[in-house]
């Protein structure tokens, strides 16, 4: 509708006229809501469905839709004005129609990622670690063909507001809360153990002591005489490093 609703239908029938009121009448019952802001959208959006796969970014008012096919018809229709995105794999129109829903479906605002509560969090959190393996294995395989090492910059994990949502205050809390969990020294493993089956070469983490703020949770430590107990980030990866170092 232009206005940021957007549906997909299909229709099948002998005579093309009435197909196309089948796939509409289906595409309205089917439409769905995807906020935006300011003629983009509010983050970066990965969608896959079959062996298409898009990625998107927000774009600077004036960028316009950098977009072709498919993707760029939706686009349109749905009123945004600036966008990158670009398209992986299959260029079937179908798949790669149904993945541009499959990653717009996966937009929040920061006003909703604030309220959600811890458990979801940490849900996202281990369907990143679930994308982080295959992109890894990607890599390795990348690595193998050409001769190099696998090396890991600035590894670990950040969780920050993007944009506007920086200055989210309930935001911030909630990635605190998060941070402080002891499930986050549990994510920690779980990346190092990805790590591992990646067969990665050196992994280099990024492992300042800083406190949480709006600009991000950098920190194993938030400051220089914290009890390593209370910050499980510090914990897990220790204890990986003086394995990993035995070994």
């Amino acid at each position: 509708d232009g206005d940021g609703r957007i549906g997909m239908g299909k229709g099948k029938a002998r005579e093309v006229p009435v197909a196309v009121q089948k796939a509409m009448e289906a595409a309205r019952r089917n439409m769905i809501k995807v906020p935006l802001k300011n003629g983009t959208i509010h983050h970066n959006l990965r969608g896959e469905h079959g062996a298409a796969k898009v990625l998107m970014a927000p774009a600077k008012p004036g960028d316009g839709i950098i977009a072709g096919g498919p993707m760029r018809a939706m686009f349109e229709v749905l009123g945004v004005t600036d966008i990158v995105a670009k398209s992986l794999g299959s260029t079937n129109p179908y798949n790669m129609v149904r993945a541009t829903l499959d990653a717009l479906k996966r937009t929040t605002t920061a006003a909703e990622v604030a309220r959600w509560p811890l458990e979801r969090v940490f849900e996202h959190f281990e369907k990143e670690l679930e994308k982080l393996e295959q992109w890894q294995a990607e890599q390795r395989r990348w690595c193998a063909r050409h001769g190099l090492l696998l090396a890991a910059y600035e590894g670990g994990q950040h969780a920050v507001g993007i944009g506007e949502a920086v200055r989210d205050a309930a935001l911030e809390r909630l990635f605190t809360q998060a941070n402080r969990d002891e499930r986050m020294g549990l994510m920690y493993r779980r990346l190092f153990d990805r790590w591992e089956d990646a067969d990665g070469d050196l992994f280099c983490h990024f492992a300042s002591v800083s406190a949480p703020s709006r600009w991000g949770h950098w920190g194993l430590l938030e400051h220089h005489d914290d009890d390593p107990a209370s910050r499980p980030k510090y914990r897990a990866t220790v204890d990986r490093m003086r394995r990993w170092r035995s070994a």
